[in-house]
């Protein structure tokens, strides 16, 4: 090599072809290392545009997840109160019932035609203000 430095390089010959070659391999090693890196740019920037997006996916499902969570919580405590309240309307109704049997006997010593009326008064009564009342209240709140 230190001869072919002596020498100098011309316009033609095999020295000039070498050159060329060796400046042309340079400038392709170059461009293949610059479109590497551009590529590389490229793609971090997908990535991160994809990272980006997954993430606000994942916030947009985390809420989601969160309200129906806070809407199933309300639904049992609202079904709660419901339970609650034919509990205490089939309780009243038992109640109501007892005290019925109770002048059903009552009435049975009586008078039959008196105790007819007086039992279709309570009977009607009973209907409208226990039965009638536990049912509104139970589907109106």
């Amino acid at each position: 090599m230190a001869e072919e430095e002596k020498v100098k390089i011309g316009k033609k010959g095999v020295l000039a072809k070498r050159a060329a070659i060796g400046k042309t391999c340079k400038d392709v090693q170059k461009a293949a290392k610059d479109i590497s890196q551009e590529g590389q740019r490229r793609m971090s920037a997908g990535i991160k545009e994809k990272e980006r997006g997954i993430n606000e996916a994942v916030k947009k499902i985390e809420a989601g997840v969160a309200e129906l969570q806070s809407a199933i919580q309300e639904q049992v405590k609202e079904n709660e109160e419901a339970v609650a309240k034919i509990g205490e309307g089939t309780k009243a109704v038992m109640r109501e019932t007892k005290k019925l049997a109770g002048e059903f006997r009552k009435y049975a010593r009586e008078d039959f035609s008196s105790a007819v009326k007086g039992l279709q008064r309570k009977t009607q009564s009973f209907i409208k203000d226990t039965v009638g009342g536990y049912t509104r209240d139970f589907w109106y709140g």
